[in-house]
């Protein structure tokens, strides 16, 4: 008997967890994005969404509870109330989850605008290790900013990955629409970029990821604007090819250009209209006095080249005598950093090979352009943050003041956990780094770099005739 009731209890429990397995994105979410919780857990997770028996409800405690520490919230990220925030903490170390999920959001660094005056130190991993609970027992807020923050650039690839799926599950559920992206503009373009990276874990669809892109773009958010339509040539072609094929299916202003993963004028132009912004041509550069007749006459062929593929050619052409200011300058030309495609579209592969070819060729400063864009991977151009680290180094090497691109903290913000990685080898191989590898920028690298720009200068000075070396 007891026997026949233990196999009628675990294909019950079969039962439910393939009812639950296709039909509650909780649940899939508790194996899928929490597999390290193990299988005890994951039964638990079983009870707890079953029970809760609808997705979004409270995951702890009444509605009246949950008022409450809505309540304590508030008062704590809009008042600065530090009675508030110790009655909420004690209710999440208590076990509540969604006193949790209210406590992440003051911890959160990425709500810091909607709790501007929470007296909790703000905590990137604390805030995760908040939302976990809730974003587990399907919580559709808790999932949103989990996979928010799991996604930040500075994030490791595992916890990418992790929040590529989780973000996909926010964006899958029934009560999330259209609508629902305004406030939630930077988890739509974050996941638009997971479908079209390989390296996401997720399944790739272009199409899908434009479709969001545009969705966030007529909700004329400025960091969109600025992403989509003043650095289109920075995005992969599968993305731009997925926005030019949305925006081609658009009822009203349909797009007619081309649909080629290419950042021309024409794709600029229509997401202009999208945004709703008045087209804004740029403006020519004018010519400092003091230059030569051979520099004007210089500075008037880049100027051209914008414009004229034949001006283009020449300048292509001085670059393949070998001129290092026509490699840079054309270089700048193609690269997505400066070309929104308004006359011809960027190539990003294409401006790293040319300026690569002018670092070689005696202008450092270019090296650190050409490996600012091997970090980033724009466009066409496969990202490479080990090789942006060897052009770095050997750039700042040759010319010391570029070190403050490193150093500085105010220049230094813009590279990638994987690239400070990559500088710490470099600078252990040639002896001036002993700490461990860490993808990120910490003191003891600022001071490795410091040193080797030391040694740099001083094997120059002890090069130079009459110079002399101090060991």
């Amino acid at each position: 008997m007891s026997g026949r009731t233990g196999s009628g209890r675990r294909r019950s429990l079969a039962a439910a967890h393939g009812r639950l397995w296709y039909g509650e994105a909780g649940y899939r979410l508790a194996w899928l994005a929490l597999p390290q919780a193990g299988a005890v857990v994951a039964a638990g997770l079983l009870l707890a969404v079953a029970s809760r028996g609808e997705w979004g409800r409270p995951a702890t405690g009444s509605p009246q509870r949950v008022v409450a520490l809505e309540a304590l919230r508030q008062r704590a990220g809009r008042e600065g109330d530090v009675a508030a925030l110790k009655e909420l903490t004690a209710a999440a170390e208590a076990g509540e989850i969604d006193a949790a999920t209210r406590l992440a959001s003051l911890v959160d660094p990425l709500a810091a605008k909607a709790t501007p005056r929470s007296p909790a130190p703000r905590d990137g991993g604390r805030a995760a290790a908040l939302y976990r609970p809730g974003a587990a027992s399907g919580d559709i807020v808790a999932i949103a900013r989990l996979a928010d923050l799991l996604m930040e650039d500075a994030a490791g690839e595992r916890e990418r990955r992790q929040g590529c799926r989780l973000g996909l599950t926010w964006l899958d559920h029934p009560r999330v629409n259209r609508d629902m992206l305004r406030g939630e503009e930077r988890l739509a373009e974050k996941i638009a970029r997971c479908l079209v990276d390989p390296q996401s874990g997720v399944a790739q669809d272009p199409d899908r990821a434009g479709a969001l892109v545009v969705d966030t773009l007529r909700l004329k958010y400025d960091r969109s604007i600025r992403q989509y339509i003043y650095g289109l040539g920075l995005q992969k072609p599968e993305l731009i090819r997925g926005m030019q094929r949305e925006l081609a299916a658009r009822r009203l202003n349909g797009y007619t250009g081309p649909i080629d993963g290419r950042a021309s004028g024409e794709t600029v132009l229509a997401l202009e209209r999208e945004a709703e912004l008045r087209p804004f041509p740029p403006q020519p550069r004018s010519i400092p006095a003091t230059q030569t007749d051979a520099e004007q006459a210089f500075r008037s062929l880049v100027e051209a080249a914008r414009r004229d593929a034949g001006a283009r050619a020449r300048l292509q052409a001085m670059a393949d005598r070998g001129d290092a200011k026509a490699m840079a300058d054309l270089g700048g030309l193609y690269s997505p950093v400066y070309n929104r495609g308004e006359f011809f579209a960027p190539d990003a592969r294409r401006a790293a090979q040319l300026m690569e070819r002018a670092a070689a060729s005696g202008l450092p400063g270019t090296g650190i352009e050409v490996a600012s864009l091997y970090d980033k991977g724009p466009g066409n151009l496969a990202r490479d943050p080990a090789k942006a680290a060897a052009l770095a180094i050997r750039a700042i090497a040759a010319d010391p003041w570029l070190g403050n691109l490193l150093t500085d903290p105010d220049m230094s913000a813009d590279w990638s956990p994987a690239f400070w990685g990559s500088v710490q080898r470099e600078l252990k191989e040639r002896g001036f780094y002993a700490n461990p590898i860490e993808d990120r920028r910490n003191d003891a690298l600022v001071l490795a770099i410091r040193q080797f720009l030391r040694a740099q200068q001083g094997a120059a000075a002890g090069a130079r005739p009459g110079g002399q070396r101090h060991d």
